[in-house]
C-alpha cells in the first residue's frame, strides 16, 4: 500500500498538481492580504500563472535533470494551466448554480 502511494506521488504530473493545489490553499492562510495584491490575484490570470509556475518550479527542482529543463518547464506550465482551468470551471459552475437558485426563489 505504501509503495503504491509513493509510486503514485512520484509521478511528475501528480506531484506538480499537488504542489500547485497545496500552494493555492496555503495562500488562503495569509488572508486578508493587502488590497493591491488582492486586486492582482482577482484580475490577472497571468499573475496567478507566474506565481504558481515559479512556486512549482522551485519545489520541484530536485527532480530536474540539466538536459530536460525545457521539457520540465512545459510540464509545470501545463499542470499550472490545468489547475487554473479547474478552479475557473468550479467558479463558473458555482456562479451559474447560484443564478439558477435565485431564479427559482423569485
Amino acid at each position: 500500500m505504501v509503495t503504491e502511494l509513493m509510486n503514485f506521488l512520484n509521478n511528475p504530473y501528480v506531484r506538480i498538481i499537488l504542489v500547485v493545489m497545496t500552494s493555492i490553499f496555503a495562500g488562503y492562510a495569509l488572508r486578508p492580504v493587502p488590497k493591491i495584491l488582492d486586486d492582482y490575484f482577482t484580475n490577472s490570470y497571468l499573475f496567478k500563472f507566474v506565481i504558481l509556475f515559479v512556486f512549482a518550479f522551485m519545489l520541484n527542482t530536485q527532480y530536474l535533470k540539466n538536459s530536460d529543463l525545457l521539457g520540465y518547464c512545459v510540464l509545470i506550465a501545463v499542470c499550472v494551466l490545468v489547475v487554473l482551468l479547474f478552479f475557473h470551471g468550479i467558479r463558473n459552475y458555482e456562479l451559474s448554480f447560484r443564478e439558477r437558485e435565485e431564479e427559482k426563489n423569485h
